[in-house]
């Protein structure tokens, strides 16, 4: 039994491992140039493709020499339907969502400057939270940020209106990240955080996380591999039940990659705990997850897209999904985003009412709005 799950889960990793590695050298001044070219037209249709982009969007109107606002409201609707071994049915007409994000970005010199972003959403209540709040400094190769902030574990690529099941992966906490540029292609990082999490007698916790990453001139072709200390640190809370005490640290390790052909774009990514979780049971103590997205870019303003994912002890998540989406740029502000994500479960996973669910079918809409 044991020899066949290492089996599984090795095909992933030789895959983003060929992809890190061999990238660079398929890397030419030719394809350099055809990728330059395409580059423009990719960024037309989508809106962004990680958190990272989610946050940077919008189009920065100077409010002042030193001062940028920019925004992103957003209109979500979800629709579920679960099946059952029994043949039952159960929908979930999820509410629809509403989100504004604000983000201001003051430069105070060429070196330093700083990033404030609030986001508001309303979904049956209003909630709000500071998103991020960093300060930056650069001096030639080397950056520094301190503040609140998303760590940068992972790169979470996806093309649809739902994130992929290894955002379990995110994390977001105050920390102190140093990046230093080996040459024009490669970085390496490191970063401390405040942990969230505490061993059982101790009251403080430091954690930490490393990463290497590839990119090109015009990033259509990223690699990367990262490390982080515990994953009970990331937004999942996976330990909040035990009020987020743990019995031993659980480590992780992602890689991911990103290859853009022309009006094509293949992203893969990889995340997985490195240890088990000592408080679940054996069979969902510990989680990985693989995620394929294919996106094709028919013109400029039109955009089909298609994934693949798996996921590992994972509890109450999909064994496999898969889906399509679609993506319409309207004009320079508006875009509409559809989708259809099928989802099956492992045989045995019980819910309430000793229902086993063995599937469900999710319907996705998103309308953005950049300004």
């Amino acid at each position: 039994m044991k020899t066949t799950v290492i089996n599984k889960n090795i095909k992933p990793i030789i895959l983003l491992a060929g992809i890190a590695f061999l990238s660079p050298l398929c890397y030419s001044q030719s394809s350099k140039e055809a990728k330059l070219d395409n580059a423009d037209e990719r960024d037309e249709v989508r809106i962004y493709r990680n958190p990272e982009e989610r946050r940077e969007a919008g189009f920065g109107t100077p409010l002042t020499d030193w001062l940028a606002v920019s925004g992103l409201f957003e209109i979500e609707k979800i629709y579920r339907d679960d099946r059952f071994t029994d043949n039952q049915t159960i929908n979930h007409d999820e509410p629809r969502s509403h989100e504004l994000q604000l983000g201001f970005e003051a430069v105070f010199s060429e070196s330093l400057s700083a990033e404030l972003i609030f986001e508001a959403e309303y979904q049956n209540q209003l909630k709000t939270n500071t998103e991020e709040a960093i300060l930056k400094y650069d001096l030639d190769d080397w950056g520094v940020e301190v503040g609140y902030q998303d760590l940068p574990f992972g790169e979470y690529y996806s093309h649809f209106v739902t994130g992929p099941l290894l955002e379990f992966g995110e994390t977001k906490s105050t920390a102190l990240i140093i990046d230093y540029s080996i040459n024009d292609y490669y970085e390496v990082f490191g970063y401390i955080f405040d942990g969230k999490t505490r061993q059982l007698g101790d009251n403080t916790d430091v954690g930490w996380g490393l990463g290497l990453e590839f990119a090109n001139e015009d990033e259509s072709i990223r690699a990367g591999v990262g490390y982080l200390s515990n994953l009970a640190e990331s937004n999942e809370l996976f330990l909040e039940d035990s009020n987020n005490i743990y019995i031993n640290k659980v480590p992780a390790w992602n890689a991911y990659a990103l290859l853009g052909f022309e009006r094509f774009e293949l992203t893969v990514e990889y995340i997985s705990a490195i240890r088990s979780f000592a408080e679940f049971d054996s069979n969902q103590n510990k989680p990985s997850s693989y995620n394929f997205e294919l996106a094709w870019f028919i013109n400029n303003s039109t955009q089909l897209a298609f994934r693949v994912e798996n996921t590992k002890e994972f509890s109450e998540q999909p064994e496999w999904q898969y889906g399509i989406a679609a993506t319409w740029r309207i004009n320079q502000h508006l875009s509409v985003s559809a989708e259809y994500l099928r989802a099956d479960y492992k045989n045995g996973f019980v819910i309430d009412d000793d229902l086993e669910l063995e599937k469900h079918r999710q319907y996705g809409l998103l309308m953005s709005f950049e300004f």
